[in-house]
């Protein structure tokens, strides 16, 4: 099934705003790679961890395919206190994702155009879109659409404050 136009735009959005946080969580996964590599002895790429793989950055391959035989050992336990910091940031940073990835995709809909993206997404976040320059707001408010959906706007208000906190962090040294 193709990815509509909306659903590819908020996912090139996403990637972009959390471009930072991934980065870290990356270096975490990495940094937790090579300490359960020399606690088990053990070459690894990854490892294993309440039934999903994290793969290190080292990873030589493109992607885990369904049936490669790669070895991704559980994480040890002499690693719990580290975990339970990286599991509090991975599932921050996953919920962070799915909230603004719902949020935007609430606000745009159906549209396409690049009229439609400027009138419905937030400012913060047409600053990051230098496509959208050229074109200023032609509805009163971005959230138009979503204004007599008071859970959508709940989502919202919150979505707003992460996404003007990602876009913060990008102007920090």
């Amino acid at each position: 099934m193709a990815k509509s136009p909306t659903h590819i735009i908020v996912e090139t959005i996403i990637r972009r705003l959390f471009e930072k946080d991934q980065q870290m969580i990356t270096c975490e996964i990495t940094k937790l790679t090579q300490m359960n590599a020399q606690i088990k002895y053990c070459t690894a790429y990854g490892f294993t961890f309440k039934g999903k793989t994290f793969i290190s950055d080292a990873y030589p391959y493109d992607g885990v395919r369904q049936g490669d035989k790669h070895y991704f050992p559980v994480i040890s336990i002499h690693l719990q206190k580290e975990l339970w910091e990286f599991e509090s940031l991975y599932n921050k940073f996953q919920s962070n994702k799915e909230k603004v990835k719902q949020s935007l995709s609430n606000l745009l809909g159906s549209s396409a155009t690049l009229q439609d993206l400027r009138n419905y997404l937030p400012d913060c976040i047409c600053q990051m879109l230098p496509e959208l320059n050229d074109y200023q707001r032609t509805v009163e408010r971005n959230t138009i659409k979503i204004e007599n959906m008071p859970a959508a706007m709940r989502n919202y208000e919150k979505a707003l404050e992460i996404m003007q906190a990602c876009r913060a962090s990008d102007f920090l040294l």
